[in-house]
């Protein structure tokens, strides 16, 4: 009976002459036949073949991280347009009441100065009346002295053609 543990089967495979330098020094570098190293590659890797071109374990965290990062950027973005939304319709409440305050100081000018206006108008018709009155006065005195003295003329008048007739 042969002890399986024997290895006494050779496997080959082709390689450049570039290959065969590269592996022999590898294998030197770790004090190991050119056999013997890649006979550990084929033991170590032969149920990895199905799994070629899969992400290792390392590859899977960092796609991991890469998409919760993503996530985030998105979070954040959107965040971020919402706060500029937020800022914008802000601005645009704070535009508006500052024109309505502007507009509202403009009517409190325009009112004040219409106030002054006529306040001034007041003042002229009150100094017109009171020259009016005091003209008046004036007049209402002499009109008074007139009126009573006409009706006294026309008595001496009429006393004086009585006395005359008589």
């Amino acid at each position: 009976m042969e002890n399986s543990n024997n290895r006494n089967i050779t496997l080959s495979t082709k390689v450049t002459a570039e290959q065969k330098a590269e592996f022999t020094k590898i294998a030197a570098k770790h004090n190991i036949s050119l056999s013997e190293w890649s006979a550990s590659l084929l033991e170590i890797h032969k149920d990895s073949y199905d799994k070629i071109g899969d992400p290792t374990l390392r590859e899977i965290k960092l796609e991991d991280e890469l998409q919760k990062k993503e996530r985030e950027i998105k979070r954040l973005t959107a965040n971020l347009e919402s706060a500029d939304y937020k800022a914008q319709v802000e601005m645009k409440r704070a535009d508006n009441a500052i024109r309505r305050r502007d507009v509202e100081i403009l009517k409190h000018k325009e009112t004040k100065l219409e106030k002054e206006k006529i306040e001034n108008e007041i003042e002229k018709m009150n100094l017109l009346l009171a020259q009016v009155n005091t003209t008046n006065l004036k007049d209402s005195s002499s009109n008074k002295i007139q009126s009573a003295l006409l009706p006294l003329s026309l008595a001496t008048i009429i006393g004086g053609i009585f006395l005359a007739k008589r």
